[in-house]
């Protein structure tokens, strides 16, 4: 390998850390969350997106970045139930599934919705715990820097990003922290 290449491979790591660190900064903890668009409600046929089930919340928000192949996210789901079900006033879970949303016929839509709804057939969610599709995963994951599935950010009643985490515990253990009386 002679020094010209050493030297672009050198140089594009380096544009490729300081970019991610860039993205990184957007949505450290403390600050304000991204916008969600071009994410869908599972079972609906796309229409709105959702800005505001985050930004212009009265509640603490779980944003769950998940998979349909994804064993840790499909695990997680009894337990974000009961995080719903615990705190039915106080707590809105909005799990998205970014790879799961390039449809291309209204057949592909009803199999991605049914491949999603049969990993929650068992869970009992309630009205609180929303599920979505997206339609545009790599603008909603550089927006929200998703390194990895699954992802779960808690989100305060402000639009903050309060703690991001790839572990169902932490959130659980944050959830009960901010909401328990």
């Amino acid at each position: 390998m002679n020094a010209y290449t050493k030297y672009t491979i050198a140089l594009t790591l380096s544009l490729s850390i300081i970019v991610n660190m860039a993205v990184l900064a957007q949505t450290k903890v403390g600050g304000a969350v991204p916008s969600i668009t071009d994410v869908y409600a599972v079972g609906t046929i796309p229409q709105s997106s959702t800005d505001s089930l985050v930004l212009n919340s009265q509640r603490l928000n779980i944003v769950v970045f998940s998979g349909t192949q994804c064993a840790p996210c499909i695990s997680a789901i009894p337990s974000l139930a009961k995080l719903a079900a615990k705190y039915p006033d106080g707590l809105t879970i909005l799990t998205i599934y970014p790879f799961e949303g390039k449809y291309r016929d209204d057949q592909s839509r009803q199999q991605t919705n049914h491949r999603i709804l049969q990993h929650y057939q068992h869970a009992h969610i309630s009205d609180n715990y929303r599920l979505f599709v997206s339609a545009s995963p790599s603008s909603l994951i550089d927006k929200w820097a998703i390194q990895g599935i699954p992802t779960f950010a808690v989100v305060d009643k402000l639009g903050r990003l309060l703690h991001r985490s790839s572990s169902v515990e932490e959130v659980a253990y944050l959830v009960n922290y901010f909401l328990s009386e």
